[in-house]
C-alpha cells in the first residue's frame, strides 16, 4: 500500500469515528491522537492562600555589606578625617612631611654612578608618589562624599514622598476598622477641674493641720519628759551605779529585767488595754476617784494642748 493511500484511509477513519482512532505505524514512526482544548487552566492557588490576591511588597534594602575577609587585617585609617585636611595637598605640607636636605651636596655625589645620586632619584620619586597619592585620595574622598550626599538626599526625598502620600487602596481594604472616636486622641479639659481643685486644697490644709498638731503634741511630750533626761555627768554616774550595782538583782521578788519592768506588750495586751480604757468599762469597773482623775487629766491636756504626767 502506498503512502498516499494510507493517509487517505486514516483521514476517513478519523471522520467516521474520531474516538476510536487506531494507532498505525508509517515508515516505522508511531502516530496517535492528541487532545486539543481552548479552555484556560485553573489557578492552583486556593482562596485561603495569602498569595491569592497579589499585594505590592515594599522594596528591599539596597544596603551592601562588605565582604568578610578571613584573617587579621589592619583597620584602614582616614587620611582626611577633618574638613580642613585639604592642606595636605599644599606644597608646604609635602615639604614638612618629606623635607629635603639643606646640606650642600659634595660634587663627587653628583655623578650618575654614585650611590648618593641614585638615592636622591629614589627620594624624588617617593615625593612625587606621595603627592600623586594624596591628590588621588582627595579626589576619591570628594567623589564618595558627593555620592553619599546624593544617596541620602534621594532616600530622604523618597521617605518624605512615601510619608505624605495618600493611603493606598490595598492598605485601605486590608486595614481593620478603627472608630473615629478612637482616632481622636485630644485630651479635653475636665469641666469639674476647679471644684476638684478646691476639694483637694481643703484636704491638703486638713492634712497639714493634722501634721502640725502631731508635731506640737510630740514637742509637748518631749518637754514633759525632759525632767527625766540625763544632762550632766553626775546624773549619769548615779544612774550607772544604780543599774550596775551588785545588789540590783538580789531582791527575792526581782530576778530578771521582766520582773523589774514587766513583760513585753503583745497584741493581746494592747487590745486588752484599749478595751479596759474604753468608756463603758471605765464607768463600770473603775472607782470614782480614779475615773475622775483620768477625766481631769484628759481635759487638762485638751485645754493646754500638751501631754501631762
Amino acid at each position: 500500500m502506498s503512502l498516499s493511500a494510507s493517509r487517505l484511509r486514516l483521514s476517513r477513519l478519523a471522520l467516521s469515528n474520531p474516538h476510536h482512532l487506531p494507532s498505525v505505524y508509517i515508515a516505522g514512526i508511531p502516530s496517535s491522537t492528541r487532545a486539543i482544548t481552548s479552555t484556560a487552566q485553573q489557578c492552583s492557588l486556593p482562596p485561603e492562600s495569602p498569595a491569592y490576591i497579589p499585594v505590592p511588597v515594599p522594596p528591599l534594602s539596597d544596603e551592601t555589606k562588605p565582604t568578610r575577609v578571613r584573617g587579621s587585617l589592619p583597620v584602614p585609617r582616614k587620611v582626611f578625617p577633618q574638613p580642613s585636611d585639604s592642606r595636605k595637598l599644599d606644597p608646604s605640607y609635602l615639604a614638612e612631611t618629606y623635607p629635603r636636605s639643606e646640606k650642600p651636596q659634595p660634587p663627587a655625589t653628583l655623578i650618575e654612578d654614585h650611590p648618593q645620586h641614585w638615592k636622591r632619584i629614589m627620594a624624588d620619586s617617593r615625593r612625587k608618589n606621595l603627592r600623586a597619592g594624596l591628590q588621588g585620595l582627595w579626589r576619591r574622598k570628594l567623589k564618595r562624599d558627593e555620592r553619599d550626599a546624593s544617596l541620602g538626599a534621594d532616600k530622604h526625598k523618597a521617605h518624605m514622598a512615601a510619608g505624605l502620600a495618600a493611603e493606598r487602596t490595598d492598605e485601605f481594604l486590608t486595614l481593620s476598622t478603627i472608630l473615629q472616636e478612637t482616632l481622636n486622641t485630644e485630651v479635653l479639659p475636665d469641666p469639674d477641674r476647679f471644684q476638684k481643685a478646691e476639694v483637694s486644697r481643703k484636704r491638703t490644709l486638713e492634712l497639714e493641720e493634722e501634721r502640725r498638731d502631731a508635731r506640737l503634741h510630740s514637742l509637748m511630750e518631749l518637754y514633759v519628759n525632759a525632767n527625766h533626761f540625763i544632762v550632766d555627768e553626775k546624773d549619769l554616774e548615779v544612774e550607772v551605779d544604780h543599774l550596775f550595782s551588785e545588789n540590783y538583782w538580789r531582791a527575792p521578788s526581782k530576778n530578771s529585767a521582766w520582773q523589774e519592768w514587766g513583760s513585753q506588750s503583745g497584741v493581746n495586751d494592747m487590745v486588752g488595754q484599749t478595751v479596759r480604757e474604753s468608756a463603758p468599762t471605765l464607768d463600770n469597773y473603775t472607782a470614782g476617784y480614779t475615773r475622775n482623775m483620768k477625766r481631769q487629766k484628759k481635759v487638762a491636756e485638751e485645754l493646754t494642748g500638751g501631754k501631762m504626767e
